[in-house]
């Protein structure tokens, strides 16, 4: 085949080939001009921060475990879960026949005490007479001065002895120390408990607070609101407010929430022991933009952001200053009130890339 043959049909390849260059860049041009649809939020400069609402629940400030001081069987439990009790109430006992044996041998020997010394004040008196008329000694004196102090020590001894086994026997009745609620039982009659073991817990229900568990994120922001307001759940008429009384310094290791107690202020009858309730906050801020990480696009050290051109319905990249990032929203300079911004998919749009407005999602909408 000779050479000019060929040229013929290369011109008319390469023809072909950039009639088809043509259709493919006209299709690429034809895509772009479709409108694409996206997320957008519209900006807002926020004065405010707030907190919550977090779910918690009404408990007292004092509340105590009580148990035995001694061990034994519990013959008796007087107390259910709810009842109010008077201070000195009997709230259980265990059985109490060892206690009482117990305080009848020591009244047994404080009874011979007393003999061994009333017998040897006997033998003193007799001794000290003798020596008047020289028929005893000295040294007999002393020595019946001798038995008589120690049989005074050893009446002493056991007045102590019926003391501590009478306060022994006592131990075998557990009583309220305070007016209070009882809110957990943890024995029954009929079981052996030890020392020590909790039986029940008091509560003082005139003094509650609010307890709230919340993400270990947020728990240093607590300290910055001078207050909390404090609605009962099912009924937001009952409301109050309250003050941070103590944060738990570690956070819980199966849920990672650190648990903060508020001071009620006035809480009213609703607001009882165990009761649900709504804790939230708000506080003054500086004013500023907050947008979600999401919308953050180009490199960390110089960021950006996708700003729709309403008029154009295209999208324009507009450099922005990160000032700080929490809980996946970005506070960032350089935007202003009205600005439409997209907030996701932001890595694969172009510079002046239309987009279909119809589908953006504004922050209220989000809300």
């Amino acid at each position: 085949m000779s050479f000019s043959r060929l040229m013929p049909m290369t011109s008319a390849a390469l023809v072909a080939l950039a009639g088809g260059a043509l259709v493919l860049a006209g299709d690429a041009l034809a895509q772009d001009r479709i409108a694409r649809p996206v997320l957008t939020l519209t900006v807002r400069s926020i004065d405010t921060a707030s907190f919550g609402p977090f779910v918690g629940s009404v408990d007292a400030r004092y509340q105590t475990d009580l148990g035995f001081q001694v061990g034994g069987r519990i013959i008796a439990r007087e107390v259910n879960v709810g009842d109010r009790v008077k201070q000195g109430d009997r709230l259980a006992a265990v059985d109490a026949t060892l206690l009482r044996l117990a305080v009848q041998s020591a009244e047994a020997d404080l009874a011979n005490a007393k003999a061994q010394l009333a017998n040897a004040v006997l033998t003193e008196n007799r001794s000290r007479a003798l020596v008047v008329t020289e028929t005893a000694s000295r040294a007999q004196v002393d020595t019946a001065v001798a038995a008589r102090e120690t049989a005074d020590a050893k009446v002493s001894q056991a007045e102590a002895s019926l003391r501590q086994a009478r306060n022994v026997l006592s131990y075998a009745e557990l009583v309220a120390p305070y007016d209070g609620v009882i809110t957990a039982v943890n024995s029954d009659v009929g079981k052996v408990v030890s020392a020590g073991d909790i039986i029940v817990t008091l509560a003082r229900p005139d003094v509650r607070e609010a307890v709230v568990d919340v993400p270990d994120y947020l728990a240093d922001e607590l300290k910055a609101y001078p207050r909390f307001d404090v609605v009962l759940a099912g009924e937001p008429s009952i409301r109050t407010t309250a003050t941070l009384r103590q944060l738990a310094p570690a956070s819980d290791a199966v849920t990672r929430t650190r648990r903060a107690r508020l001071a009620l202020q006035d809480p009213p009858n609703g607001f009882r022991l165990g009761s649900t309730i709504s804790v939230s906050a708000t506080r003054k801020v500086a004013p500023h933009v907050a947008v979600p990480v999401s919308a953050l696009a180009g490199p960390s050290d110089k960021p950006s952001v996708w700003v729709v051109d309403a008029a154009k319905a295209v999208v324009v990249a507009r450099p922005v200053t990160l000032v700080s990032t929490k809980a996946g929203y970005a506070v960032v300079d350089g935007l202003k009130d009205g600005d439409i911004v997209v907030k996701a998919g932001v890595g694969s749009l172009q510079p002046g890339q239309a987009v279909d407005l119809q589908r953006s999602q504004t922050l209220e909408e989000q809300k």
